[in-house]
Formats: C-alpha cells, sequence, structure tokens
C-alpha cells in the first residue's frame, strides 16, 4: 500500500488528497496540546496504515502515546494497539498494563495485550490470574477474554468466575466469557445471576447478553426460562444495534444507559442516563445521625449495580470539589473497585460549598471555568447533601440557581437532590423540579 492509501487509512488524510507518511503525520498530530486532538488521531488509526510502507514507525509512534500524560490519550494508543494486533506490540502492552493507574486505560491496554498475546505471554496471563492483588488479577482477566484460540484461558476464566475471593475478580471473569461466547461457560454464568455480589450478578447478565444475544439483562428468571426453551447458546438472538458492542469512549454517545432491564435505582430514583455523575457532600455535618453512612450504603449499592454500558463519575465535596476519577469511567469490575474505594475512605470534615460542587460538576459536560476535554455526555447528576452551603459560600438560592441554568442550557442534565438535612429543602425541591429531576428526602 501506498503512503497516500495508507494516510486515508489512518484518517490523516482525505481520498485524492497527496501522498503522505502516516507515521509522520501521526507524530505531528501527537505533538498538538490538546489531549482530545491527540487521542482523536489515535482513535483514527486503522489496521491497513500498519500494513503500509513505514508502519513500523507508526506502530512505535502509538506505543510512544502509551506513556502520554493524558489518560484519554494512552487510552486511545491502546485500543489502537488492539485494532491493528502490531506483532511485537505486546511488550509494550505489558509495561503499559503494570504502570497505567487509571483504569479504562489499564483494562483497554489488557485487551490488546490479549489481542496480541503469544503462548508465553498467556502463560504470564494466567500465572497473574492465580496470585497478586485484586485488580492485577481483574485486569489479566480482561487480557484472557481477548485471547482467541488458546484454551487455557477459558478454563482459567471459568475457574475464577466460580471460585476467586473478590467480587471485582469473579466480575471481571464474567465479562470476558462473554466475549469468548463459549456455550459451556454460559450456565455457569446464569447461576451467578442468583448468588453473588450485585457487581458480578450485573455482570454475569451482560456477558449472557453478548454470548447470546438475548436482552434479559440480570434477571435469573428470564435466563431460566431462556435455558428451558433451549436458548441459552451462542448467538441464540442478532445482536441488538442498540447495544454497543465495545466499551464507551471519553466523550462519546452511547444509547443505553442502566435501562429498565437493569433496574438500577439511586435512593429509588431510576438510573437510566449512559451518562452521570454522583455529588456526594462530605462535609463535616454529614457525620451527624449516620447520614455519612446511609449516604456511603446507598451510593455503594448503586456503583456496584450499574451494567457497564453507563460512564459514571464520582465527585466529593465539602469546601473542595474533587474527582474520583479525571474524568467519566464505564461502570466495568475495575473502575467500580477503584470508586468505590473511595467512597469507603470519605469523611466527613470541613463546610460546604454547593456552588463549587456544581460548577466542577457541569465541567464534565465542559460547562463553566472547569470544562473536560473532551467534554462528557451527562444525562443526569445526582446530588446528595445535607444542607446549605457554609456560610464563606454563595448560599442564596436564586443566585445558584441562575448559575446552573447557565451551564445547563436546554435542561440537557437533570439533576436529581437527595436532601438528608433539615436545613432549605424548598431549595434542593427547586433545583430538581427546574432540571427535569426529582427530589428525595429519605426518612421524611
Amino acid at each position: 500500500m501506498r503512503f497516500g492509501a495508507a494516510a486515508v487509512a489512518l484518517g490523516l488524510a482525505a481520498p485524492g488528497a497527496a501522498a503522505q507518511d502516516p507515521a509522520a503525520d501521526l507524530g505531528t498530530a501527537l505533538r498538538d496540546r490538546s489531549a482530545s486532538a491527540r487521542a482523536g488521531a489515535l482513535e483514527r488509526v486503522r489496521p491497513e496504515a500498519a500494513a503500509a510502507s513505514g508502519g513500523t514507525r507508526l506502530v512505535a509512534r502509538i506505543e510512544g502515546a502509551l506513556g502520554d500524560p493524558a489518560p484519554i490519550v494512552r487510552l486511545a494508543a491502546a485500543r489502537a494497539l488492539g485494532r491493528i494486533r502490531p506483532p511485537g506490540s505486546a511488550a509494550a502492552l505489558r509495561a503499559a498494563v503494570s504502570r497505567e493507574r487509571d483504569p479504562e486505560a489499564a483494562e483497554a491496554a489488557a485487551r490488546s495485550l490479549g489481542a496480541v498475546a503469544g503462548r508465553e505471554d498467556v502463560g504470564a496471563l494466567l500465572a497473574a490470574l492465580s496470585g497478586g492483588p485484586a485488580p492485577a488479577r481483574s485486569l489479566a482477566c480482561a487480557a484472557l477474554g481477548a485471547c482467541r484460540g488458546d484454551p487455557r484461558a477459558g478454563e482459567a476464566l471459568r475457574r475464577a468466575l466460580s471460585g476467586d475471593g473478590e467480587w471485582a475478580v469473579r466480575a471481571s471473569a464474567a465479562l470476558a466469557l462473554g466475549e469468548r461466547a463459549e456455550a459451556d461457560a454460559l450456565p455457569l454464568l446464569a447461576r451467578r445471576l442468583d448468588t453473588d455480589h450485585p457487581a458480578v450478578r450485573v455482570a454475569a447478565g451482560e456477558a449472557l447478553e453478548r454470548a447470546t444475544g438475548l436482552r434479559l439483562g440480570a434477571d435469573a428468571a428470564a435466563w431460566r426460562r431462556a435455558a428451558e426453551e433451549g436458548r441459552l447458546r451462542p448467538g441464540a438472538a442478532p445482536p441488538d444495534p442498540a447495544v454497543p458492542s465495545e466499551p464507551s469512549r471519553p466523550g462519546q454517545s452511547v444509547p443505553v444507559g442502566a435501562g429498565d432491564r437493569w433496574a438500577v435505582t439511586y435512593w429509588g430514583v431510576p438510573v437510566v442516563e449512559a451518562g452521570v455523575v454522583f455529588l456526594l457532600d462530605t462535609s463535616a455535618s454529614m457525620n451527624f445521625y449516620g447520614r455519612l453512612r446511609d449516604a456511603r450504603r446507598e451510593l455503594t449499592a448503586t456503583l456496584s449495580a450499574l451494567p457497564s454500558a453507563v460512564r459514571v463519575g464520582l465527585l466529593l465535596f465539602n469546601d473542595e470539589a474533587r474527582w474520583a476519577a479525571p474524568r467519566l469511567l464505564p461502570a466495568t469490575p475495575l473502575a467500580k473497585l477503584a470508586l468505590l474505594e473511595r467512597v469507603e475512605e470519605a469523611e466527613g470534615k470541613r463546610y460546604t460549598d454547593l456552588l463549587g460542587a456544581l460548577e466542577r460538576a457541569f465541567g464534565a459536560a465542559g460547562a463553566g471555568r472547569f470544562p473536560l476535554d473532551p467534554p462528557e455526555r451527562v444525562g443526569a447528576l445526582f446530588l446528595l447533601t445535607d444542607g446549605i452551603p457554609s456560610r464563606w459560600f454563595v448560599r442564596d438560592p436564586a443566585a445558584i440557581r441562575e448559575a446552573v441554568a447557565r451551564w445547563n442550557p436546554g435542561r440537557r442534565t437533570a439533576i436529581h437532590a437527595v436532601g438528608l438535612g433539615e436545613d432549605r429543602t424548598e431549595f434542593l425541591r427547586a433545583l430538581a423540579e427546574e432540571n427535569r429531576g426529582r427530589y428525595i428526602a429519605p426518612g421524611r
């Protein structure tokens, strides 16, 4: 393939444009100051480009991007290597998996490693699954799910699903078995729908959906009926075009969120959007009357039950607002493990700046002074607080509502408000009603 055709395949040149060097073009794109521009260039890389003359240099550029400062660029680089599957990239991907701290990028690197793994690499993944911390075992599952043609991978994943002591590893094994779509794994997955941790149940449901094409969620009774009818088999139904066939990307609009068949709620409010942000008040007053304890319990249950099609963000706030992760993450087992650790560690202290927290949250959608690059499609904010802002911060309800109206034109993002205290409940009610949301006052 000549350079011109390769550049078209890379997405950096239009048909009919002058012949260019795709490796050089990608190198130029990767020097852009915008992380989303660098990630976009990597997302446009196609297998034809790596097969072209100069493909070795192109692969080297992609492998170098695995060390980019921005997680979304590292994510895009890992996915690019998984698409083009260049020989010899296993070493770079192994190194990326071992050092990566972003759950989404780590899982992408693991899946790409599985796609290019040789027999020795599979042996190393099997060893990782048999020992080490839970995140490493979860990543080994993701990699083994992408290993095709090696029966050891499927056997190890079935053992992990049935016997690993950590729910995140069992859930990761379930998703990996769904990717492999092996008939003998389907009864094992169906059994997890009745007896396991909520995150494992939803992962088993997702895996069964992916393997069979049926859309039954985590409904154990429905899957039993399917088995009785002879439909619990790979490819029992054609793929649903409304269901993503691969993980969502930062800023990507996915067509489904939790949906009715997953029946996920937060304080009784259904979570049906594909992109959600949970705002958790961690001010000192949340220590009173078990408020923070109750908030942790409810948020843990909701996060555990989300399917991976949902992109989720967690913002902890008192007089500062702190993202648990630098952007929204797909609700995969590894991401849930990281987010739930932050929920468990949350301590009630200091004061409350509600306006600052809302501005940070809307920054995820590209609004206000702190926009994410690229912005996410945020369908709903779930705000939990026990009262009005502290006296050092903006306390006027009208001023806060006016600011939200600027950040949320057309009320594109719903705001559901949970009030655990007695202060200014009318403000939270009005904030929710003005933004297509619901106000919940547990216990009142």
